[in-house]
């Protein structure tokens, strides 16, 4: 795990690519453990439970479940709120996002755990490097949030990573996620009939499997780790703004 961890920060300026002037941040925050992956590739259908958090630009916050539509879709539609995702993967732009009020929004979290799903990001870390690594077994390939070109009026958002995924007894690689937020620039919000769309991997869990924080005393081993991890990723992180403000 270390020599994995090593080469990940050593690496990182390497695979990331910037379409967009995008902040990736990956947070260990609170591990969870699976048994595994399953070996199809999900949909928006298969997401249903998951939960979804909104927060608005004057403060004022929206929760809702995410349903399924149809076969192989899935989402939110109603008058608060419209979020939509077929299939997901790493070659796709299958995700959808629309404010249907008159209030800007600030940031949307994505919670994938009752909705047995979790967000995969590449491995190397960085922005859809599209190399063909897999790092936790049993995940594709994956596929950080990215913009379509078109949609460059949001660059300046940043999409946060947070409470890294490890199969049950493992320690966590650092491409598996429960949570994903993304949040837009100050001067950038998604106003009232805002749209985007974008492309993010997720994996859906092995049937049977479960999502679940790891209980720190029975993996008394992995302070060292997990202390390693989150120092790898907050350097990712500042690489990639660095990248940014070179680039800009």
């Amino acid at each position: 795990m270390k020599k994995a961890l090593t080469a990940l920060t050593l690496g990182a300026s390497t695979f990331f690519t910037a379409a967009h002037a995008i902040t990736i941040n990956y947070e260990a925050g609170v591990v969870h453990e699976t048994g595994g992956f399953a070996a199809f590739s999900t949909t928006g259908a298969e997401m249903a439970g998951m939960g979804v958090h909104v927060v608005y630009a004057d403060g004022g916050t929206y929760d809702a479940t995410w349903q399924q539509f149809g076969v192989g879709s899935g989402g939110i539609n109603n008058s608060n709120f419209y979020i939509q995702a077929g299939q997901t993967g790493t070659s796709s732009y299958a995700w959808a996002l629309f404010n249907p009020t008159a209030r800007s929004i600030r940031s949307v979290s994505l919670d994938g755990q009752p909705g047995n799903t979790v967000f995969d990001g590449s491995f190397p870390f960085g922005e859809f490097a599209g190399f063909g690594f897999v790092g936790t077994t049993g995940t594709s390939g994956g596929r950080e949030f990215d913009l379509r070109s078109l949609y460059a009026i949001y660059d300046g958002l940043s999409v946060t990573y947070s409470d890294a995924v490890a199969l049950t007894g493992a320690d966590p690689v650092g491409d598996i996620f429960r949570r994903m937020t993304i949040e837009f620039a100050s001067d950038r919000l998604l106003g009232s009939q805002g749209y985007l769309e974008f492309g993010q991997d997720t994996d859906s869990l092995a049937f049977g499997s479960v999502l679940a924080p790891v209980a720190p005393s029975s993996v008394p081993e992995r302070g060292v780790t997990l202390a390693m991890l989150c120092a790898g990723l907050a350097g990712i992180t500042a690489i990639k703004r660095r990248r940014i403000r070179s680039t800009s």
